[in-house]
């Protein structure tokens, strides 16, 4: 093994988000039946270690109750600040619709991929609506049916976009609108202490892999054209950075897909993927963990074959994601990582870019096609036998 990663510290896998930075797109649905005085705190907490900056994460601030803007999408903390107060708070209507909550999220998500299709980009950041109900918000029971089927429909037409609770109450009530309810509630109590409280939620949301999507796929699930796209990304030297590509971009056989890793700064890295893991890794100083492939590259690429990753699974959300963890050594010199760009963290920076070929394009599996065909086939012969 390279010396230059045997100084990479130790970290148990409980700790190791520790090491990746946050760059995400946030929404923060907060319901202001809420006192402010009693909330600022917790949320203030939070929104300061998101790694807001135009260069990083974004944040928009929403009233639970209606949707309405508080804070409209920035990169800036001081904008946040500015917009939300005690005053402001107060301008809103409180309370608590999941439905519009779901719906909003959904459209916001939706103007973000846009944009990035028109950019050509993979997105490269997480997407994270963070919901902030206060203890008497609740869904009504005629809407449990309705919210559950539209979070399963997200889940396969928009998978990069996650749901967190922060509530005040009994979080367990929110178990069946999130993907893994020991993962994404956590309790908001004014009479714990603030960092007791908020401090798993940044956990939570620094480790929500960076979402790598196919800026070919259009809001209609229909693959333009298909061809090599590259994401360069800027790294301090020492740390990991996960990310996730979900089913949807390689669900069906496709010849020449892959994805790779090619080092840009003269540094050693280490990359790692897994169908099962979301956040593999290797330490240096142990066995590679079982279920992930590991390779150190200095100057060689790392390629990933994506031609046949789902065969034999009939359902989308069946076939899980990619996951992918590229981690870089502690130390350079100048000559090997001095870093430039204005998207660069530090002035010593590792940079990479991940290159994709040829990705998929679809929010539904082969069950749901054929069920589609027959359908088409039938409405077809009944044409042919009743003509108009």
């Amino acid at each position: 093994m390279d010396k230059s990663l045997s100084s990479v510290a130790v970290a148990e896998p409980a700790d190791i988000t520790n090491r990746t930075t946050i760059l995400t797109d946030i929404f923060v649905f907060l319901d202001t039946s809420w006192e402010y005085r009693h909330v600022v705190d917790y949320v203030n907490y939070v929104v300061e270690r998101l790694n807001i900056n135009p260069y990083g994460s974004s944040i928009t601030l929403l009233a639970a109750r209606d949707g309405s803007v508080m804070v409209n999408r920035t990169f800036y903390i001081s904008d946040f600040y500015s917009n939300w107060n005690v005053t402001t708070h107060s301008n809103f209507r409180n309370g608590f619709s999941l439905p519009l909550i779901l719906s909003k999220a959904r459209d916001l998500t939706s103007s973000i991929l846009s944009s990035e299709q028109i950019k050509d980009s993979m997105g490269g950041r997480s997407i994270v609506a963070l919901l902030i109900p206060s203890p008497i918000a609740f869904v009504h029971e005629y809407d449990f049916d309705y919210c559950q089927r539209y979070v399963e429909r997200l889940n396969a037409t928009m998978p990069e976009l996650k749901f967190i609770f922060y509530a005040g109450g009994a979080v367990i009530r929110f178990t069946d609108y999130v993907s893994n309810p020991k993962e994404d509630l956590f309790p908001l109590d004014y009479d714990v202490g603030v960092e007791k409280c908020a401090q798993p939620v940044v956990n939570r949301i620094r480790g929500v892999p960076r979402q790598l999507s196919n800026p070919r796929c259009t809001s209609q699930w229909t693959n333009g054209n298909q061809a090599q796209t590259q994401l360069v990304q800027y790294q301090e030297l020492g740390k990991i950075t996960f990310y996730a590509m979900p089913p949807n971009y390689f669900y069906h056989d496709g010849s020449m897909r892959y994805l790779k890793v090619k080092p840009l700064s003269s540094v050693a890295f280490i990359v790692c993927t897994s169908r099962s893991l979301k956040l593999p890794y290797r330490n240096p100083s142990a066995a590679s963990a079982e279920g992930q492939d590991c390779k150190q590259i200095t100057t060689n690429d790392y390629s990933y074959d994506l031609t046949a990753m789902c065969n034999q699974m009939d359902q989308l959300l069946d076939c899980p994601p990619l996951y992918i963890s590229v981690q870089s050594q502690d130390f350079a010199t100048t000559a090997q990582a001095l870093c430039t760009e204005k998207s660069c963290p530090t002035p010593m920076s590792a940079q990479y870019s991940i290159i994709v070929n040829n990705l998929d394009c679809t929010n539904r599996g082969r069950t749901m096609e054929t069920s589609h065909s027959i359908l088409l086939m039938l409405s077809l012969l009944f044409l042919s036998v009743n003509p108009f």
